[in-house]
């Protein structure tokens, strides 16, 4: 995430950076702009203002579980767990 006076810049991985086993189908891109993300390149995006901060989070760890399927209960500080 990138601050931009009130606005911050929110970023969620696209296929271009993925691996290909995590590659989003093209559903998965549809549920992604259903959500509000940009499909502009290189990645996902989206400007939210500040005081949304909160919200965004859910929405990222929201994307993260139903649209790229991460259990998030595996990760932690350092990538998934083995």
């Amino acid at each position: 995430m990138g601050v931009d006076g009130e606005f911050l810049h929110c970023e969620l991985v696209a296929n271009e950076f993925l691996s290909t086993e995590w590659h989003l189908d093209s559903s998965q891109e549809q549920a992604m702009q259903d959500r509000g993300w940009s499909s502009a390149r290189p990645n996902w995006s989206q400007d939210v203002p500040r005081a949304d901060a909160r919200s965004v989070a859910a929405e990222i760890l929201s994307a993260l579980r139903e649209v790229y399927r991460v259990d998030v209960k595996h990760l932690q500080p350092h990538g998934p767990t083995a």
